[in-house]
């Protein structure tokens, strides 16, 4: 019998662990017994499966070993990271966070290089065997969330997470290898393979379950930078004993065929494979090595498996479960988990290992006083000392629900056990680390209090005739001396003894105590997973008709005061928006005119707005947004209308000193534009030329360039001439460009003045894109240049440039001509300058002409200005700015028309309403006061 046990015990704790290694690597066998205390210490602990009297004197040995030897683990909830960790294979239902293989970032061509993070991480060196789709559950953040496998990525990245996709755009993917691939990824080869760290060819990881996780680098989304990430594949593979018609069973399973093997999360199934051994391609992993079938009897396991599987109603099977084992851990610790998980009980018999679950059978043996050996010693023990004594059972467990951490389960117990006991309650704490159903939890817990009450337990001597009994095995005791009428033990140990007597122990039974108890209650969980920001919409924005007044309290132009509550804490601004009624059209979409004031600053919390698209009866939509000064999710309150007052030019608008206000205002604007605007766009014309040839073209990928140059040179006189063709692209960018470049010089030793003339005509067409942004471009410049030394020079300088600019969802086109002359001799100089500029917009479009003339010396300056502005929606302008202004007709000399020295001159008018406040004859003797109501004649 010793020789057959440690038989047994050798192969389920010396073949207990494959070393942290590659799967493909083989496992050195054990090829030698383990000598002294060692052995018996570990093959005392395998005893312990017969020893052992009931359920829970069963778990409280395991605690004790595993105390002293190892921890329980639980759930794996950190991603770990190092290649010293241990390898490890998830078995039946179980999640991990897994163990990071490789992290990388990348980007597209010509956009943000590191815009997304990749995350490689294993989760099981054993494979499922589930397909691309058999991630079962992905827990990101605490929260669950829904992998849209119908939606794969077109790009690669793999397949989108719904709760992260943000207006549309995908944030998140996630691709599931289920250890049966052949090759690297597809995915990381491409994105990887030329990178400072390689993802190389030969990186297939072969039979190892890993998950590549894509990420959109975006602080919006993921706020707190990776989150924390858990994966639940399906169950791996498993042979099923009562699946194999060869030994009994009813179905396709082979043991030497895995793939005719099926998923599964049964205990006693996952307890089955383990105790033969873990295989991979045919070379041991963990567990039990080269076990033989005989050794696990299949009516004993068949009998396990068949009362695990028992449909408990809802569709829940009794005793499921799973677990993450780590391959230093001993087979038989793993096997131990297992049975705790299932309230069952292991008997080794004969070298052979059988297992039982649920309510032991009906009895095999019966006995009376007159059957035990009275010769021999023999041990009673009615009840347990205190110490050992239980009356609550609280167990723990990986609840789902709150993301597999422990939770614990109902505590079972009952009023008239504590009370037995003195009105202390005897409890102790039980860790089911493998069972992550409540309702699986609270059976068990219920069966071992109630197990935990049979107390009487014997240990008797008896004839040979007992000798086919077995540990498990269940007798019935009839006993005068005891009290007993035919009542139930269950045998835990039993011991050959000299002269073909049986040493017995046996402990009361009552099958009742595994039958499914009432008042199971669900567990309570409450939330979990990220607290999200609500959403703020912006309540109490007001939006009403007003008007823009003059001084004296009259309506000039019609406006729209809007308003919001005061006191809202972290808000920078009010983000308006106004559109046409009718045609939806954007006409006001700002937030900067409207600050939101720091608290005990005394600022306005309401904006008066009005512009040029605020006609008279006009129509309108105005919504408001707060501006957040943190990055948190704002709304858009409903749209508020309004339809604003007809209030139209009226007197005020004609009267003189207010039209000289308006023109000398918008006088103000268009000058700057034809004046500071004009420079700058030559400025930028000329840097779109030089900065193409001197700068961009480094950054493209394909350049061509043809350049033909020729130089005259003499003594003190040269001559250049250089053209250029040019033609380059890269990624989202390209280029045509053609230039011709002229210069000549002479110095003169009789003055001592150097002469020179330049000549530069340059063509440019461009287009360039980035990150959802077009711009192009198209460009002739002539810039002419003489200049002798430095008391004369002239210029000429001719453009004609169009630009369309996309930003968003916006666009703007623009396009100018311009014409612009300059001389200067000493201390006088003239310039003449022509400018046509357009600009189209969704919210409007704006046209300009502008026409210059000037002249300074040492006596003064004058200058004449013509300008014609058009605004979409708006009051169109002619301004004419001179010393005097004459009209004449075809044929008269004199001027029909004249403005000079501020007076207004005309020879004949037809006019229809004169409104006036005042009339004046040219020799002031007749005064017509209309204002004041007065006509006074003076002689």
């Amino acid at each position: 019998m010793i020789r057959v046990l440690l038989f047994l015990f050798l192969f389920l704790t010396l073949s207990s662990s494959a070393e942290a290694a590659p799967i493909g690597a083989a496992i050195a066998a054990v090829s030698s017994w383990w000598a002294g205390a060692s052995v018996f210490l570990k093959f005392g602990v395998m005893l312990a499966i017969n020893v052992g009297s009931g359920l829970l004197e069963q778990y409280r040995a395991k605690k004790a070993a595993r105390k002293a030897n190892e921890q329980s683990r639980g759930v794996t909830l950190q991603m770990q990271m190092g290649d010293t960790l241990s390898r490890s294979y998830l078995i039946g239902t179980h999640p991990t966070a897994g163990r990071r293989n490789y992290a990388g970032s990348w980007g597209e061509d010509g956009k943000t290089p590191n815009a997304f993070l990749v995350d490689v991480r294993e989760i099981s060196f054993l494979p499922s065997h589930a397909g691309p789709t058999g991630l079962q559950e992905l827990r990101i953040a605490d929260r669950y969330v829904t992998i849209l496998w119908a939606e794969p990525d077109p790009e690669g990245r793999g397949y989108p997470v719904l709760e992260y996709r943000v207006n549309g755009r995908d944030n998140f993917w996630v691709h599931y290898l289920d250890g049966t691939q052949t090759a690297a990824h597809p995915y990381l080869l491409a994105k990887f393979a030329a990178a400072e760290r390689p993802w190389k060819p030969t990186m297939i990881g072969r039979g190892c379950q890993a998950v590549i996780v894509t990420l959109r680098r975006n602080d919006e989304v993921f706020r707190s930078g990776l989150p924390e990430m858990l994966f639940r594949p399906a169950p791996m593979r498993l042979y099923n004993l009562c699946k194999d018609s060869s030994k009994g069973g009813s179905g396709t399973h082979r043991w030497e065929d895995p793939s005719t093997w099926e998923p599964s999360d049964i205990l006693p199934v996952m307890a089955y494979n383990v105790a033969r051994g873990l295989y991979y391609n045919g070379r041991w992993v963990h567990g039990g090595r080269n076990f033989a079938h005989h050794r696990l009897p299949a009516s004993s396991w068949m009998a396990a498996i068949t009362e695990a599987e028992r449909d408990m109603g809802g569709g829940r099977r009794q005793f499921r479960g799973g677990l993450e084992v780590r391959v230093e851990e001993s087979g038989l610790s793993i096997l131990e988990k297992f049975r705790a998980g299932c309230a069952g009980r292991y008997a080794e018999v004969g070298g052979s290992l059988k297992m039982l679950v649920g309510a032991p059978a009906a009895a095999v043996w019966t006995m009376t006083d007159e059957t035990v050996v009275v010769t021999r010693d023999q041990d009673f023990e009615p009840f347990p000392s205190t110490k050992r004594r239980v009356n609550t059972i609280r167990p723990t467990y990986p609840e789902p629900a709150t993301g597999w951490r422990p939770k614990e389960g109902k505590a079972r117990s009952a009023a008239a056990l504590v009370e037995r006991d003195g009105g202390e309650e005897l409890a102790i704490d039980v860790n089911l680390e493998v069972v992550s159903d409540a309702a699986q939890v609270d059976a068990i817990s219920a069966t071992m209090i109630d197990e935990a009450q049979r107390w009487r337990t014997h240990r008797q001597v008896l004839p040979p005739s007992a000798r086919p009994l077995e540990p498990n095995d269940v007798i019935a005791y009839t006993s005068d001396r005891n009290s007993y009428g035919n009542k139930k033990f269950i045998i835990s140990q039993i011991r050959r003894l000299t002269g073909c007597l049986w040493e017995v122990t046996y402990q009361e039974l009552d099958p009742s105590d595994y039958d499914p108890k009432p008042g199971y209650l669900p567990p309570v969980t409450g939330p979990t997973g990220p607290i999200p920001t609500p959403v703020q919409v912006l309540a109490g924005f007001t939006a009403v008709k007003s008007s823009i007044n003059d001084s004296a309290g009259n309506a000039r132009r019609p406006a729209i005061l809007v308003g919001c509550p005061p006191d809202l804490d972290d808000v920078t601004a009010i983000h308006i928006q106004i559109r046409v009624k009718t045609t939806l059209a954007l006409v006001f979409d700002n937030a900067a005119s409207a600050p939101y004031p720091k608290p005990g600053s005394g600022g306005a919390y309401t904006w008066l707005l009005s512009g040029a698209w605020c006609v008279p009866a006009g129509g309108y939509l105005v919504r408001g947004r707060l501006v957040p000064g943190s990055n948190r999710p704002t709304e858009w309150c409903a749209d508020i209308e309004v339809i604003v007052d007809d209030i139209r030019l009226g007197d005020q608008d004609v009267f003189l000193p207010g039209v000289i206000e308006e023109v000398q205002e918008r006088l103000k604007g268009l000058h700057e534009w034809l004046g500071t605007g004009t420079r700058d766009l030559i400025e930028s014309s000329r840097k779109n030329v030089l900065l193409d040839i001197d700068a961009d073209v480094g950054r493209y990928a394909q350049v061509q360039m043809v350049r033909q140059e020729v130089t005259a040179t003499a003594q003190g006189v040269s001559a250049k001439a250089t053209a250029e063709l040019l033609a380059a692209t890269g990624a989202g960018s390209a280029i045509a460009q053609s230039l011709t470049a002229l210069n000549a010089a002479v110095f003169d030793q009789t003055s001592g003045l150097k002469a020179t003339a330049a000549a530069l005509v340059a063509t440019t067409t461009r287009v360039t894109t980035a990150e959802g942004q077009i711009s192009t471009l198209s460009q002739n410049l002539v810039d002419l240049t003489t200049t002798v030394g430095s008391k004369a020079s002239a210029a000429a300088l001719d453009l004609l440039q169009t630009q369309v600019t996309q930003q968003g969802n916006t666009l703007t086109a623009t396009a100018n001509s311009l014409t612009s002359l300059t001389t200067t001799v000493g201390k006088f100089s003239a310039n003449g300058m022509f400018r046509i500029s357009v600009e189209a917009t969704p919210a409007g479009s704006r046209s300009r002409i502008g026409l210059s003339a000037a002249a300074d010396g040492v006596e003064g300056s004058s200058a004449a200005a013509l300008f014609l502005e058009a605004i979409a929606g708006g009051k169109s302008i002619a301004v004419v700015e001179a010393d005097a202004f004459y009209v004449r007709n075809g044929t008269g000399r004199e001027p029909v028309f004249a403005v000079s020295g501020g007076i207004v001159r005309m020879i004949l008018a037809y006019i229809g309403t004169i409104r006036s406040g005042r009339l004046l004859s040219l020799n002031s003797k007749v005064d017509f006061d209309l204002d004041n109501g007065r006509l006074i004649f003076k002689s």
